[in-house]
């Protein structure tokens, strides 16, 4: 078994860390118990996700797990999807762990288009998105119904197709469904 690292010795061991950017995801994840906690992180430049715990008062001295390596943020948010409603429940660390260790991260767009739901889910977004886009017919209007802010349209009624994708997004989120990973 490989000794846990404090935090001061994680970011010594690759200097890069430092310097790197990271993205929270939040500080009151939890074991079993309801201390200690634990702060979830992703460093961008090494692509670890990991789990430090807030136990100690010098947080330099606070032992480090690394969970997993993610490559890209969306492949973080993709894979700790709903972390907001687990953070801070009993077992949510548990739930961060299993979802890393199952997380299959996409190489190549290709894998994507083999995943029948998947193709089915981006159809759908594509007709909603061209079912807006036609119906509103507007030239850098705001798109009002469920928040979603559109994207601007050609003179020909049609958006480009950077605006189509991202009104795409746009309209997933507010739906619900799951996203396609660049």
């Amino acid at each position: 078994m490989q000794k846990q690292l404090t935090l001061q010795e994680f970011y010594a061991s690759d200097p890069r860390r430092a310097h790197s950017h990271k993205v929270g995801y939040g500080s009151l994840w939890r074991e079993f118990a309801p201390v200690p906690t634990y702060r979830l992180a992703w460093v961008e430049i090494t692509g670890e996700l990991y789990a430090m715990e807030l136990s100690e008062a010098d947080e330099r001295k606070d032992p480090v797990e690394v969970l997993g390596v993610l490559w890209s943020w969306p492949q973080v948010e993709a894979c700790l999807a709903g972390w907001p409603e687990r953070c801070g429940d009993q077992r949510s660390l548990l739930w961060a762990r299993e979802r890393v260790r199952r997380w299959r991260p996409v190489l190549e767009e290709s894998q994507f288009l083999q995943d029948r739901a998947w193709v089915e889910e981006e159809h759908a977004a594509e007709r909603v998105t061209a079912e807006r886009v036609t119906a509103e017919r507007v030239t850098a209007e705001r798109v009002t119904a469920e928040g979603v802010v559109g994207e601007r349209v050609t003179a020909n009624g049609r958006a480009s197709r950077s605006g189509r994708m991202r009104l795409a997004r746009r309209v997933l989120k507010v739906v619900g469904l799951p996203r396609r990973q660049p």
